[in-house]
Parts: C-alpha cells; sequence; structure tokens
C-alpha cells in the first residue's frame, strides 16, 4: 500500500516497451518525487523481431521483463508490475464472450485498489497505430474510470496532426488527435529525456540500434519539449489547457 502522503502516477499498457511514449513523463515525476509506477497486462511474449534470436513464448516473455525492469531503472520509477496475461489474447473468443477481459479487468481493479493512483496514462482509443491489445486494454481502464472504481484523471497519449508531418518509418503509420483534444502537455527536462534514452535502449529484443535511432528522432520530433495527452472525458475542446498530470 502506498503511503498517502505521496502522488502516485500510474503507467497502464499492454506490453514491455509501449512505455516509451510517455518515458520522459514517467521520468519527470519520479524526479520531482512522484510514485511512478508501469503494469504490464502481458510479457510480450509474441513479439518477435528479426534482429533478435528468440522465438515466440516463455523465453522471449521473460527476456521482456528483464528488460521492462531495466527500462523502469533508468527512468527512476518503481519496478514494473505484470499481471501474466497473454500476449495477443485480450480479444480472444471465449465462452462467455469477453472472459480474458473480465479477468483483466478483476486484476487491474485489483491493482487500482492497492496503488489508489492520483492519475493514470495509457494508449487512446486508436490505440496509437491501431494495436488490438493496444485498444482493447483502453476500453478497460475506461471502463473503470467510468465506474468509479479510481481516480477520474485518466489521460490519453496523443500526437497531433501537426506533430505527424513529414513523419516516416516503422511510426509513421500512428493515428492523430485534433489538437484541440489535447489539452494536457506536459514538459520535460533534458534529464528526462536523457532518462527515457536511456530506458529506450533497454529493449533491445524490440529495438534494434537503427529503430532506436529512428524511434529517438520521431518521438523527440513529436514530443517538442513535452508529452501531450487528452483526458478521457472532454466535452469541450480546448476548454481546460494544464501543464500538469497530479495536479
Amino acid at each position: 500500500m502506498t503511503s498517502p502522503e505521496r502522488l502516485v502516477l500510474l503507467g497502464i499498457f499492454p506490453h514491455p516497451d509501449d512505455e516509451s511514449v510517455v518515458a520522459p513523463v514517467l521520468a519527470r515525476y519520479a524526479r520531482e518525487g512522484a510514485d511512478v509506477y508501469v503494469v504490464y497486462a502481458t510479457s510480450g511474449e509474441r513479439g518477435v523481431r528479426p534482429h533478435f534470436a528468440i522465438p515466440h513464448g516463455q523465453t522471449l516473455g521473460q527476456c521482456r521483463r528483464l528488460e521492462a525492469e531495466a527500462a523502469s531503472r533508468e527512468l527512476g520509477i518503481k519496478p514494473p508490475i505484470f499481471l501474466g496475461f497473454e500476449d495477443g489474447s485480450l480479444g480472444e473468443f471465449t465462452s462467455p464472450p469477453g472472459k480474458v477481459l473480465r479477468d483483466l479487468t478483476a486484476a487491474l481493479e485489483k491493482v487500482l485498489a492497492d496503488l489508489r493512483p492520483n492519475a493514470i496514462v495509457t494508449w487512446g482509443p486508436d490505440g496509437g497505430y491501431g494495436h488490438p491489445d493496444h485498444r482493447l486494454l483502453q476500453d478497460v481502464i475506461t471502463q473503470l474510470v467510468q465506474s468509479g472504481a479510481t481516480t477520474p484523471n485518466l489521460y490519453y497519449f496523443g500526437i497531433s496532426h501537426q506533430s505527424l508531418q513529414g513523419a516516416s518509418g516503422p511510426f509513421s503509420g500512428f493515428f492523430a488527435t485534433d489538437a484541440r483534444y489535447l489539452t494536457v502537455h506536459v514538459p520535460f527536462s533534458d534529464a528526462d529525456l536523457d532518462a527515457a534514452r536511456r530506458s529506450f535502449a533497454c529493449h533491445k529484443s524490440q529495438f534494434a540500434e537503427d529503430v532506436i535511432a529512428y524511434l529517438d528522432r520521431f518521438l523527440t520530433q513529436a514530443w517538442s519539449g513535452r508529452v501531450s495527452f487528452r483526458p478521457w472525458f472532454c466535452q469541450h475542446p480546448g476548454e481546460k489547457d494544464s501543464t500538469d498530470l497530479l495536479t
């Protein structure tokens, strides 16, 4: 159980390395004294990459867990929490329908009750670039927030159309968010960006050296010194501009 005096920021993502899109923000709040946690629904055991000679399965999942632990250390945040769901399984057909998502809901509900976060960050409805696990996990988190089970301070990571202009390469497939909805822009320091870059390099099973360099360029351009978010419940675009998640 966390201390009630400390602010808690919680990132919730399906796979190790997904936290990369908000990494400087995680580093910033940890540096400023908040308790920062990242929860992963899966170990990413199906994330096979051509440059990394481990097939999908338990061994790759364990490797990715170790990488996530190393990335957390570089960011200065708490050790990661793994929920143990199978990579790629969140949308599988079950009887009764949605059993995996119901189990995920229960597991997340317990984590939220234990950590009592002041704010949560995750993928938006777009899933970044449409990944089904990203989208489904966001659905479950939003369901828990709108049910009153946890803080209403839920923020979806987003990239505006303007920030994606001229993007090329593997991450150019990101879905843009209308800038009017991106009303929370969290600035970060050079030290936070350096921590994020070190954390990228920990995910060696996913990012070859050229991809790490590309990811750095792409996100540094998209962020432009601040990570942008959309509040999950936004009645009027641009109504509440902010520079902070936790207050």
